[in-house]
C-alpha cells in the first residue's frame, strides 16, 4: 500500500515532488487471500471489519466452515482471485515452484516483493 519505494528515488535524484502520496487508504478495496488457514483468516478479518475490505480468498479447496463474522467469497483458481483483487497477501510456503509461477505465469507485470 505505500508508494514509498517511488518516494526514496525521486529523493536520491533530487527530484523530490510535493504532495508525493507515500500511502492509499485500502477502505473499500478488496483483498484476496491465498491460503485461508490461521493466520490467512486473521489477517482477511482485520482487513474486513478493521478496514471495510471485500474479502476473497483461494484454497485448496473451500473452507468447511466459512467465518461468520465478516464476508469471503471463495475463488477456485488464483487466476481469478488475482484479476478480481486490488491487494494480495500470501499465507502459504514459498517454494521455488510458487515463486516461478507467480513471477512468470500468473503476474508476469508485477515486480516481486521478495
Amino acid at each position: 500500500m505505500r508508494q514509498f519505494a517511488k518516494a526514496e528515488v525521486a529523493c536520491r535524484n533530487l527530484e523530490w515532488k510535493k504532495n508525493l502520496p507515500l500511502a492509499r487508504d485500502p477502505e473499500q478495496k478488496t483483498i484476496g487471500i491465498v491460503g485461508m488457514g490461521g493466520i490467512g483468516t486473521v489477517v482477511a478479518r482485520r482487513m474486513a471489519l478493521g478496514w471495510g475490505m471485500r474479502v476473497l480468498y483461494h484454497n485448496r479447496s473451500k473452507l468447511a466452515q466459512e467465518p461468520t463474522d465478516f464476508a469471503v467469497e471463495y475463488k477456485s483458481s488464483l487466476e481469478e482471485l488475482l484479476a478480481d483483487s486490488d491487494i494480495v497477501s500470501l499465507h502459504i510456503p514459498v517454494c521455488n515452484w510458487l515463486r516461478y509461477r507467480l513471477c512468470t505465469d500468473v503476474c508476469p507485470n508485477q515486480e516481486p516483493v521478495w
